[in-house]
Formats: C-alpha cells, sequence, structure tokens
C-alpha cells in the first residue's frame, strides 16, 4: 500500500477516533501483514469495533486499555481472514463445478475433418465468418444483430445460407435444415 493511501485512511478516522487507537489499527493491520488492498475495509472493521467499545477498569483489573483492545483487534482480524478464506474456498468450489458443468468442446473425429470444416468456413463470404465467430463465442442470434447492426431476420436468413453450404460439403449440423 502506497504510503498515500495509508495517509488517506489515517485522515478519514482521525475525526472519529483517537491517534492511539488509530495507529494501533494500522499496527495490527500490518502484523498480520494484511494485503493492502484490503486495507479500508479491516480498517472500516475495526473502527466500529473501537467505537463500540466501553472500558470497564473493574472487569479489567490491572490490564490496560491497548492490551485489551489488541486482543481485540487480533480476534477480529483472525475472524475476517478465517471468513476471507472459507470464502475463497467456496469460490474455488464454484469454479470446480462449473467446470463439470460446461461440456467440453468438441473434438473431431479425425483432423482432415476440421481441415475441411475450417477451409469451408474460410470460404465463406466475410459477414458470414463473422456470424461463425459469434456463435462459437455463445453469442445469441439478437446478440450478433445487435452487434453488426443488422436486423435479426438477416442475420437468420445469413445462419440459412451458412447450414446450406455445410449441408452441401457433406457437413451434419444436427439438425434438419430449415426447422
Amino acid at each position: 500500500m502506497s504510503n498515500k493511501h495509508a495517509k488517506e485512511i489515517f485522515r478519514q478516522y482521525s475525526g472519529a477516533l483517537e491517534t492511539w487507537q488509530i495507529r494501533l489499527a494500522f499496527g495490527r493491520i500490518k502484523r498480520f501483514k494484511l494485503p493492502p488492498h484490503t486495507w479500508d475495509d479491516v480498517m472500516q472493521d475495526l473502527a466500529i469495533l473501537l467505537w463500540s467499545f466501553e472500558f470497564d477498569p473493574e472487569k479489567a483489573g490491572e490490564t490496560k486499555v491497548e492490551t485489551i483492545l489488541t486482543r481485540m483487534m487480533d480476534n477480529h482480524i483472525r475472524m475476517l481472514r478465517r471468513c476471507y478464506a472459507r470464502h475463497q474456498t467456496m469460490l474455488e468450489r464454484l469454479e470446480e463445478m462449473l467446470k463439470m458443468c460446461q461440456p467440453e468442446p468438441p473434438i473431431p473425429d479425425d483432423l482432415a475433418t476440421y481441415s475441411e470444416l475450417h477451409e469451408t468456413i474460410a470460404s465463406l463470404p466475410e459477414f458470414q465468418q463473422e456470424i461463425c465467430k459469434a456463435l462459437m463465442h455463445g453469442d445469441s442470434i439478437q446478440a450478433i444483430a445487435d452487434d453488426t447492426g443488422r436486423a435479426r431476420g438477416t442475420i437468420q436468413f445469413h445462419m440459412q445460407c451458412i447450414g446450406q453450404v455445410l449441408t452441401d460439403k457433406g457437413f451434419d449440423l444436427g439438425f434438419e435444415q430449415g426447422a
């Protein structure tokens, strides 16, 4: 984190917290070696913790306020780190689940068929090649129409032309042409 950013955070809390409390909070953040991009959020959590803290000298005995606050902040930072770790684990699991749900791209049975398909698509007019690329990227007919500034019917017409060329070359499209 840049020193400039740290000073800005310090300035944000200087009216709401005492200077020694802000320094103590920054010290705890640095002690736990938290990533700089998290400092704003962690400082906000610690500020809420500090505002809600009420020192009771009878319960504290000989323990100083600083010691109690240090322990509270350390426990809170540990809790935030555990929460972040659980969140990261969940995201990794979701990513793995997404990979399992997404079908693998079809691999041509033989390379000659793939080369022939590639040549056929390359022989299409440029606009129809753009449509093929957009379809391969998963774009909808409406999205292609919006991106190209053409009418949906125009895109459908060109898709039928592409389908006819592929069918004429002997490629099985997996559906009835015109259906």
